[in-house]
């Protein structure tokens, strides 16, 4: 039987990590209106970039996985001091290693914007939320040190410790037996919010991304992106349309047949799902064929969850143990 606090005595770390935190706030400001505790802050900084550096912040996101690649890559490098050791880790880096995560980027292209966006925009935030996350880190290890379990749900609703496990209650439920595991390691972030991070890039090696909380206002606002959504299947055929293309893709002649409905009415319902991402469109000869795009479909769940945990971080001063 494992001892849960010997166990992360030896094998959790918490680390602080400016390169990652900054990878984070890129991901934020791809897609400012999810993050909502972060959303004045990103609307601040997009309205001093020019075009050119949005137009490229958003290119990489979509080649990156909203910047989740990254994160990845980052599994195998030690902490860095300085964004700049980051930057250049990622320059040093085999181009068969860079084109196996990120085989439709440019590393020269890459490491130029990530450094000129520390240097513009980046170092001068990170000067301000940096002694809260230093604290954070101090707090969560005296955590560790007096009780393991107390981190159960406290991170995050959907983190638990039961018995010789940890659980993550993501889109799917991930579990890991600490005899699997040959290190867990906690990374603060100001950014990460409302999501529930969890890197298993290396298996044995569990990386956990957990909410510093800071000393700002944001609004109390439902997110633009889960709002659209909803309000996007809150009609009866577009449900039932999403259900159907589940199974079997249809053309819009085939979808006016199946539910009587005109041309254009069938064709502003698909182009509302589409807005979306909810259907994929594929062009086969003469007609185009829509199909459900499950991950999305399957993505609202999380969205809905972390919309309502978003009570749970609003902790009274005596609760805030982790920044």
């Amino acid at each position: 039987m494992v001892h849960i606090t010997s166990w992360f005595e030896r094998h959790v770390k918490v680390v602080y990590s400016p390169f990652r935190e900054m990878l984070l706030s890129l991901h934020v400001l791809s897609n400012p209106a999810h993050h909502v505790k972060r959303l004045p802050w990103a609307e601040n900084l997009l309205s001093m970039m020019n075009e050119n550096e949005k137009e490229l912040l958003h290119e990489i996101n979509r080649k990156s996985d909203d910047w989740f690649r990254f994160i990845d890559w980052c599994s195998e490098f030690p902490v860095e001091v300085y964004v700049e050791e980051g930057i250049e880790r990622l320059r040093a880096t085999d181009e068969k290693v860079f084109q196996r995560f990120f085989p439709d980027l440019e590393k020269e292209t890459i490491c130029n914007f990530l450094y000129e966006y520390h240097q513009c925009y980046f170092a001068r935030e990170l000067f301000r939320i940096e002694p809260w996350l230093q604290q954070s880190v101090h707090d969560l290890k005296e955590m560790i040190k007096q009780n393991p379990l107390s981190l159960s749900k406290r991170l995050h609703p959907r983190f638990l410790i039961e018995g010789e496990q940890i659980t993550f209650l993501k889109a799917r439920t991930w579990q890991y037996r600490f005899v699997d595991l040959s290190a867990i390691t906690f990374y603060p972030s100001t950014f990460i919010a409302p999501h529930l991070l969890m890197d298993n890039f290396i298996s044995t090696h569990i990386k956990v991304y957990y909410e510093v909380e800071i000393a700002s206002s944001y609004p109390d606002e439902v997110p633009k992106d889960l709002l659209q959504i909803l309000q996007a299947i809150s009609d009866e055929t577009r449900l039932k349309m999403l259900r159907d293309l589940s199974f079997q893709s249809f053309c819009t002649q085939q979808l006016t047949e199946r539910y009587n409905l005109t041309k254009s009415t069938v064709s502003n319902h698909l182009k509302i799902l589409e807005a979306t991402e909810l259907v994929q469109k594929e062009r086969k000869g003469y007609y185009v064929f829509y199909q459900t795009n499950r991950e999305k479909l399957e993505q609202i769940r999380v969205d809905l969850d972390q919309f309502m945990d978003f009570p749970a971080f609003h902790k009274t001063e005596e609760e805030k143990t982790c920044g």
